[in-house]
C-alpha cells in the first residue's frame, strides 16, 4: 500500500507543479499512468482532484508489489 500511497502523492504533485495559467485559466498536464499492466490515460481530466481521485481508484486494483510509472507533459 505504501507504493501506491506514493504513486498517489507523486501525481497529485506533478500536476499541480506542471499547471500552466492561461487566458481561460488553470490548464492541468496531460498525465499517462503505467500501473502493472494497466495503462490509465488521465489526459483531458479537467482538475487535479478529479486525477487524484481516478487515480487512487486504479491504484487500489494493484497488487501491492505492482510497478507504477507517471507520464506527464505540459500541455
Amino acid at each position: 500500500m505504501v507504493k501506491q500511497n506514493l504513486a498517489e502523492s507523486a501525481i497529485v504533485e506533478l500536476a499541480n507543479r506542471l499547471c500552466n495559467w492561461g487566458d481561460a485559466g488553470k490548464v492541468i498536464p496531460n498525465i499517462v499512468v503505467l500501473a502493472g499492466t494497466k495503462i490509465v490515460d488521465l489526459s483531458g481530466v479537467p482538475e487535479v482532484d478529479q486525477i487524484a481521485a481516478l487515480a487512487k481508484v486504479e491504484l487500489e486494483k494493484l497488487p501491492n508489489d505492482a510497478d507504477v510509472i507517471i507520464l506527464a507533459t505540459i500541455n
